[in-house]
C-alpha cells in the first residue's frame, strides 16, 4: 500500500460532486472536520479517519491496514449509522446531519453551518451569565442531548465552543463525537504534531473519557454540560478530571454567588462528581434535580439509571421537556394524592438506585482502584519493588515503595513573596510507590496500541517522549483500568520526596553525568547509578511532567511543572524544576508514574 503522508484531504477537493473542501477545522484522533461549500451555502464535513489505525493513500483514499479492515467496516458503518440517527433524530438545541455517505474507503457525515457566536465567545466577553440566560441557552440543549441519548447517540465533545446562540438567542449543539469510541483503543487525547486536536477538551471531559477502557454514557455528557454551566456561573472552567481524580481542590459552584438559584447551583455540583455513580445518570434525571423537585428526580432517576456497560431504557420524551424562562411551571397534583403516588413507588425506586449505583461503581474501571486496592492486603514494604499484572496480560512498570516521612521543600520562586522564607514542610504519613524509571517507550507503545502486545516490540527502553501532560495522565489513567491500581502522575512534592532519597536538596552528583552529551536523543533508562532508594535518571536524562499547575493563582491549568535535567540542557539535580504548557508535547520530556502501595497514600499536608 502506497500512502501519500497526507492526513487530509485537499483544500480544493469535490466530495461527493457536491462539496468542496475549503479548510480543516480539527483534526482528532478518529475523525477530521473540514470546512465546505455546499452549492447552496457552507457545510461542515466530518470524515471518519482512524490515523491509528488507516493511512491515506493518492491523497484521497482511506486505507486501513490489513490487519484491521474487517473492524474498518465495522466502525465506518458505525460512523455512518450514528450520522443517520442523528439525521432523523430533529430536535430543536441539536443540529441535524443533512447527509451521510460511503465514499474514499471511509464515511462522511455533512451538516449545516449554524449562525451565531458560539458560548465560548459570549463567555469571553460577558465573564458569566445570568440564571435566565443560562436556563435560556441549556435547557434546549438538556432536552435535545436527551433524546439523543434515548436513541443511543452521545456526543462526547461538549464546551462552550460546541454551542452556538444564533441571533434570536437560540442555542444550538454541534460537533457530535461520532467517531471518537469506534477505534478501540485507548486515545491519545492531546497531540502537538497532530494540528487542532478536538477528541478532549481540557476541564470539560470527565475522567472516564481519558482512557480508551473508560465506560461512557449519558452521565458522560451530564458531566460536560455541567461543566459548561459551572463555567457560566463561575467565570473559569472546571479542573481537569484528571487532576481532582487525585485532589479536588476545585470549589464548588455553590460557592460563587450567593445570589444564584441554590437547587441548580447544587445541581451543578452533583453532576461533577469524578466517581460515575455519584453523578445523575440520565439527562431526565439531571433536569429533575435543576429544575424539578426531589420526587421528580427519583422518577427521573430509575428511568434513567444503568450500569456503566450500555444505556437504560428510553426515558419518556416528556420527562425531558423543560419550562422555557417566563413560562409558568407544570401544575403539581394535589398534595394528598401526589403522597400516596411518591409513597407507592419510592421505596422500591431508592432500593433499585442504590443497587444499580453500586452496580455503576464496579463496572466502571477507572474508578475501581480503590476496591481493588484494598483486596491486595497490606501490599509491600517500604524500599521493595513489584510490577503490576495488566489484564491484557502484559505487565506494568517497575515500582518501588518509599516510606512515610517528612520533606522539607523549598518554595518555589512563582508561588512565594520571598523565594528566602523557611522551606515548607511536607508530611507523607504512608508509604506510596514510584516507578523506578521514566515511562518507556515500551510501555507507551502497548497503551497506543491499546493492549495488543505485540505492539510492545515496537517500543524500546528510552523514555517515552513527546507526550504531553494531558497524554501521560490517560496513560495512567489506562494503566489503572488494566490494573485496578489507582496509577496517576506523580505530584511535585513526591517526586522530590522520591528523588532526594531522604537527603538534601541537591545532594549528590547526577545518577547519569554523561546525558548532556548523547545527541539526539535520550538514553536508556537505568544505564545510569541509582539514587539511595533506588530511582534511576531524577536529575538528568529527560525532564519529567508532575501532576501540579504551575499556574494555579490564575484560575486555570494551562501549563503544568516539569521536574530534572534532561539530556538538552546543562542543569543537572533534583531541584531542577520548570514549566510547560500542558498541551505541548517535547523531545525532552517524559514522565514517571505514582500509585498507592497499598489501600492508597495520604496526600502531602
Amino acid at each position: 500500500m502506497t500512502t501519500s503522508g497526507q492526513r487530509t484531504l485537499p483544500a480544493g477537493y469535490r466530495l461527493l460532486d457536491a462539496y468542496e473542501i475549503r479548510d480543516v477545522l480539527t483534526v482528532g484522533v478518529a475523525t477530521i472536520r473540514y470546512a465546505a461549500l455546499a452549492d447552496d451555502g457552507p457545510v461542515v464535513v466530518e470524515e471518519y479517519f482512524p490515523a491509528r489505525t488507516a493511512a491515506r493513500t493518492d491523497g484521497v483514499e482511506v486505507a486501513p491496514g490489513a490487519a484491521r479492515a474487517d473492524g474498518h467496516d465495522a466502525a465506518v458503518a458505525a460512523f455512518l449509522a450514528a450520522a443517520q440517527t442523528l439525521a432523523r433524530l430533529r430536535v430543536p438545541g441539536v443540529v441535524a446531519a443533512e447527509r451521510w455517505a460511503r465514499a474514499n474507503g471511509t464515511g462522511y457525515a455533512v451538516t449545516p453551518v449554524v449562525e451565531g457566536r458560539t458560548l465560548a465567545d459570549w463567555l469571553d466577553a460577558d465573564g458569566v451569565l445570568s440564571d435566565q440566560d443560562l436556563e435560556a441557552v441549556i435547557s434546549p440543549v438538556l432536552t435535545g442531548l436527551g433524546r439523543a441519548h434515548d436513541v443511543g447517540l452521545l456526543h462526547r465533545q461538549i464546551s462552550p465552543r460546541a454551542i452556538i446562540v444564533r441571533a434570536d438567542g437560540s442555542p444550538v449543539l454541534r460537533d457530535f463525537g461520532f467517531g471518537a469510541k469506534r477505534i478501540g483503543s485507548a486515545r491519545q487525547v492531546f497531540d502537538a504534531r497532530g494540528g487542532r486536536v478536538a477528541d478532549i477538551v481540557p476541564g470539560y471531559a470527565p475522567l472516564e473519557q481519558y482512557s480508551g477502557a473508560g465506560r461512557e454514557g449519558p452521565w458522560t455528557d451530564v458531566y460536560s454540560l455541567a461543566a459548561v454551566m459551572y463555567r457560566c456561573v463561575a467565570g473559569r472552567a472546571p479542573d481537569d478530571a484528571p487532576f481532582r481524580a487525585v485532589r479536588d481542590a476545585m470549589p464548588p459552584a455553590a460557592s460563587f454567588d450567593d445570589n444564584r438559584d441554590r437547587q441548580r447551583l447544587a445541581a451543578i455540583d452533583a453532576a461533577l462528581a469524578v466517581p460515575i455513580a455519584s453523578r445523575p445518570q440520565s439527562m431526565a434525571a439531571w433536569a429533575a434535580m435543576l429544575y424539578g423537585d426531589a420526587a421528580q428526580s427519583l422518577v427521573a432517576g430509575r428511568a434513567g439509571r444503568t450500569s456503566a456497560r450500555g444505556f437504560g431504557r428510553p426515558v419518556a420524551p416528556s420527562a425531558l421537556v423543560l419550562a422555557q424562562p417566563g413560562a409558568a411551571r407544570p401544575a403539581r397534583a394535589p398534595e394528598g394524592g401526589r403522597g400516596l403516588r411518591l409513597l407507592r413507588w419510592a421505596v422500591p425506586a431508592v432500593a433499585a438506585t442504590v443497587v444499580i449505583a453500586v452496580m455503576t461503581w464496579v463496572d466502571t474501571g477507572v474508578l475501581r482502584g480503590s476496591a481493588a486496592d484494598q483486596l491486595r492486603g497490606a501490599g509491600p514494604d517500604a524500599g521493595e519493588e513489584f510490577s503490576d499484572t495488566m489484564d491484557n496480560g502484559g505487565v506494568g512498570p517497575a515500582m518501588v515503595v518509599v516510606p512515610a516521612g517528612r520533606l522539607a521543600m523549598p518554595c518555589p520562586t512563582a508561588d512565594c513573596e520571598d523565594a528566602a522564607e523557611p522551606p515548607l514542610e511536607r508530611i507523607f504519613e504512608r508509604p506510596f510507590a514510584v516507578s523506578k524509571f521514566e515511562v518507556t517507550e515500551a510501555d507507551y507503545a502497548l497503551f497506543r496500541a491499546g493492549g495488543d502486545e505485540s505492539a510492545g516490540s515496537a517500543g524500546g527502553d528510552r523514555p517515552a517522549v513527546n507526550v504531553s501532560w494531558h497524554d501521560a495522565a490517560a496513560y495512567a489513567a489506562w494503566l489503572s483500568v488494566q490494573t485496578g491500581r489507582r496509577y496517576r502522575l506523580a505530584s511535585d512534592a513526591e517526586w522530590e520526596y522520591a528523588a532526594r532519597a531522604g537527603g538534601a536538596a541537591g545532594t549528590g552528583p547526577p545518577d547519569r553525568p554523561d546525558a548532556a552529551a548523547i545527541v539526539g536523543e535520550p538514553a536508556p533508562v537505568g544505564g545510569g547509578a541509582a539514587n539511595a532508594w533506588g530511582f534511576h535518571d531524577m536529575a538528568g536524562n529527560v525532564s519529567e511532567w508532575v501532576l501540579d499547575c504551575a499556574d494555579e493563582a490564575a484560575g486555570a491549568c494551562q501549563s503544568r511543572v516539569v521536574r530534572g535535567g534532561s539530556w538538552q540542557t546543562t542543569a543537572t539535580g533534583v531541584s531542577v524544576r520548570g514549566t510547560r504548557p500542558a498541551t505541548a508535547a517535547h523531545a525532552d520530556v517524559g514522565f514517571r508514574l505514582a500509585a498507592p502501595s497499598n489501600t492508597g497514600p495520604t496526600p502531602p499536608r
